[in-house]
């Protein structure tokens, strides 16, 4: 939307600006005032599903007799500006303070919930109820009826939270997770009102949250529970128990209640070795804000766990070993992933990275085997060496666009990735990044890459193609880099690239053409030892086009040793560079090597070069 206003505001100074005398300031202001405007409708909306996320939570509460912990006003620059509400099972939330909306013939939408008379709470807009196909829309679950002999039916299924979003000034809602939306009116703005958008009170007793439309929810706090509420925790796993009881049973009665739980804030190692199996409990440990190091390392039967919502760090080693975990949810809020933090959980499938993550640390998910699929955040600028080195299963990876260095043995060992997309922001792919990924098939390289290190690509086995992105800044191909890809078949070598270490492309078996790109700044293709020269080995090589090379001033020992498959070597420097005899060792007879005009002559004298039988000019 500010794109189209700043259009519109250039396509008017375009037409008016032949004028010199003409004032442009009202419209230039008047475009101020729009973009202003844009961006507290975006805040608006941004802060108004906030809100009905947070009556979704206090709904689904309410129905799990739930109660309010604590009650905290969130500040800024000294002023009061929302609350934090703490419950003893529920996640968290936070209510911001309504501001007074912008003038405006638009509308804003005031979406709540409302109890009807079968008890149920469902979602409301304008204070009427939402109908879609007939059916209002419910906002918690509800209990199924009673079954034979006295048992309690299934619980029904969850209640749904709408989405609000802005589009082109008007505003939209979904009622199925995005999938479709519906157009609700203008959202240019009316005079909002003074206060919360969610009012909140308090007594001793309860917690009240009073709605837009009137209606009041109120919770219990936790010093009043309704009768037959014990308030205490129903682990399912007794080991777990012993261990929570052992550790913060405050009151000594060999439970441990959501309170009591809630006042951790460190769990420490009493867990590290275990032998625990569930830990679903630890979500109400809402008063810990990092999963510590070595936590839960080496609990091997450990299968499941629910991360507290309210953890922004998991530090080095957290869930290391743990074999049998397959799945595990990391919250919105993290920002950390320390070392080794779930390095050999050898069962982990399925890890979502939320966006928010800035750094992600060596060895995080070394030896995660049955790991299939990856994606890092854009949020992430961090990566740290061998993060999924490895995890054998992995196939796709998706990097975010905010690194800048793909860290050495990254993805080494990978064995069945097939894909991955190196985004523009990398300049640094360092040794053994992808060492070893036998099924990577292609890999372009964004012209953002300075220095790609040695073993880089060393027995990428299926890599067939390698492309650079034009405008290259690449200064060498190293040691090792594209060693032993067997299946590679031609390459061109971009025109920043000055030197093509030895080994660089030893053992490409497949290898048939190298081509320097125009323009090259080329001074040395090196090699030292019988097998240790840049192309070494090649034995499919048939035509090499240094045509563009006219800078050259050294080939190395056994460079193009072994090539006896040669047909055509074209160089463009004038002057023959310095070349041994052992350079083109065991090329064939019929291999032709075109020189600049006027350089025949000295190529056919010069050491090296004068292994080719035929000699003759470039073609013009």
């Amino acid at each position: 939307m500010k794109k189209l206003f700043m259009l519109f505001a250039i396509a008017t100074l375009v037409c008016v600006g032949c004028s010199d005398e003409y004032d442009d300031s009202a419209l230039r202001n008047d475009l101020s005032d729009l973009e202003n405007r844009v961006s507290k409708l975006e805040e608006l909306c941004k802060q108004m599903n906030t809100n009905i996320s947070s009556l979704q939570t206090i709904v689904t509460a309410l129905q799990n007799n739930d109660y309010v912990t604590g009650v905290t006003p969130v500040m800024q620059s000294g002023k009061e500006v929302g609350y934090t509400i703490t419950f003893s099972k529920s996640n968290p939330i936070t209510i911001f303070h309504g501001k007074d909306g912008a003038n405006g013939s638009g509308h804003t939408p005031v979406i709540g919930v409302k109890k009807d008379t079968d008890g149920i709470y469902y979602w409301t807009l304008d204070g009427e109820f939402i109908v879609v196909d007939g059916q209002k829309i419910k906002a918690q679950g509800t209990d199924g009826s009673n079954g034979a002999d006295g048992n309690d039916g299934q619980d029904g299924k969850d209640g749904i939270t709408p989405k609000l979003e802005i589009r082109e000034g008007y505003w939209w809602i979904s009622y199925d997770n995005g999938k479709n939306w519906t157009q609700l009116g203008k959202a240019t703005g009316e005079d909002g009102k003074d206060g919360d958008s969610i009012k909140i009170t308090q007594d001793e007793n309860n917690v009240y949250f009073e709605l837009a439309d009137g209606t009041i929810i109120t919770i219990a706090r936790s010093n009043k529970t309704e009768e037959g509420d014990t308030q205490i925790i129903q682990f399912k796993d007794a080991k777990v128990k012993a261990i929570c009881v052992q550790n913060w049973d405050t009151n000594d009665d060999g439970e441990l209640s959501y309170g009591e739980a809630a006042k951790v804030t460190s769990i420490r190692k009493f867990f590290r070795g275990t032998t625990i199996q569930s830990f679903d409990e630890l979500q109400y440990f809402t008063g810990i804000d990092e999963i510590g190091t070595d936590a839960f390392r080496q609990c091997k039967n450990l299968t499941n766990i629910t991360i507290p919502q309210n953890v922004i760090w998991i530090e080095e080693y957290a869930f290391s070993g743990c074999n049998s975990l397959n799945y595990i949810i990391i919250p919105k809020d993290v920002t950390w992933i320390g070392n080794s933090a779930f390095s050999q959980c050898n069962n982990l499938t399925n890890i979502i990275i939320p966006n928010g993550v800035t750094t992600i640390g060596a060895n995080a998910f070394l030896n995660c085997n049955r790991l299939e699929n990856i994606t890092i955040p854009n949020s992430v600028t961090t990566l740290g060496n061998s993060v999924f080195q490895g995890c054998t299963n992995l196939t796709t990876a998706i990097i975010s666009n905010n690194i800048t260095i793909i860290e050495s043995t990254t993805f080494s060992g990978c064995t069945s990735l097939t894909t991955i997309e190196i985004p523009a922001s990398v300049e640094t792919i360092k040794n053994t990044a992808f060492n070893g990924c036998t099924s990577l098939t292609s890999i372009e390289i964004p012209a953002s890459v300075e220095t790609i290190e040695e073993d880089a690509f060393l027995g990428c086995s299926s890599l067939k193609t390698v492309t650079f992105e034009k405008g290259s800044k690449l200064k060498m191909i190293q040691y090792n880099t594209f060693r032993d890809c067997t299946s590679l078949t031609t390459i061109e070598i971009p025109a920043s690239v000055e030197t093509v270490e030895a080994n660089a492309f030893n053992g490409c078996t497949s290898l048939k053409t190298v081509t320097f790109e125009k323009g090259s700044q080329l001074l040395m293709v090196d090699g030292y030892y019988m097998d240790n020269g840049a192309f070494v080995g090649c034995r499919a090589l048939t035509t090499v086009d240094m045509s563009a090379c006219t800078q050259v001033t050294e080939i190395g020992d056994y460079a193009f040793s072994g090539t006896s498959k040669l047909q055509l070597f074209k160089i463009g420097t004038r002057t023959p560079p310095s070349c041994e005899y052992n350079v083109f060792m065991g090329i064939n007879s019929y291999s032709v090597l075109k020189v600049p005009a006027g350089c025949v002559d000295a190529y056919k004298n010069a050491t090296g070069w004068k292994e080719f039988t035929t000699i003759s000019e470039l073609d013009e």
